[in-house]
């Protein structure tokens, strides 16, 4: 019967983990990033599986960025440890008829939480909520207007300040 109380916290630290990755995905996007490659460089740098790309350099460039990829890469491995050791021991300490049962109650608990994460009317709230807590957060203050606006190579922003 131990062995369903390692379940428990599998499960919680995947969860945790979808929602550390949304809320940074909503970080990198208030940077400037685009949705898409936001999410993409989020869940890369969460599982430690990173590509040298273009991309890649924008975030590594970018102070604000590379201190939200830098939170992403110590959570990531410690979430991904959590669930390897929580789950290997519920895995383990089972007996009998309970390894079937503790395989399927991770799997049913890990279903569950994908029907979640894929579930709008959650994730809406969860990054409202995120959005709102940011946005106050001193951390983001107003960044510059050249790193919201996505130009072409060879494009840029000139700024005059005119004086009355």
């Amino acid at each position: 019967m131990n062995s369903l109380y390692f379940l428990f916290p599998t499960l919680l630290a995947i969860l945790i983990s979808f929602l550390f990755v949304r809320a940074a995905t909503i970080a990198l996007m208030m940077t400037g990033l685009d949705k898409n490659k936001a999410r993409f460089q989020a869940l890369s740098a969460f599982t430690g599986t990173g590509f040298t790309t273009k991309e890649a350099e924008s975030v590594v460039n970018h102070p604000q960025r590379r201190k939200i990829m830098r939170w992403l890469m110590i959570m990531g491995n410690a979430g991904i440890v959590t669930v390897i050791i929580t789950a290997t021991s519920s895995l383990a300490t089972s007996q009998g008829y309970l390894l079937p049962l503790n395989i399927l109650i991770l799997i049913v608990g890990i279903l569950l939480i994908y029907k979640l994460a894929k579930y709008r009317g959650f994730t809406r709230k969860w990054e409202h909520f995120i959005e709102k807590k940011l946005i106050k957060s001193p951390v983001f203050e107003e960044s510059a207007t050249e790193d919201l606006l996505h130009f072409l190579e060879g494009y840029g922003l000139v700024k005059k300040i005119v004086l009355e």
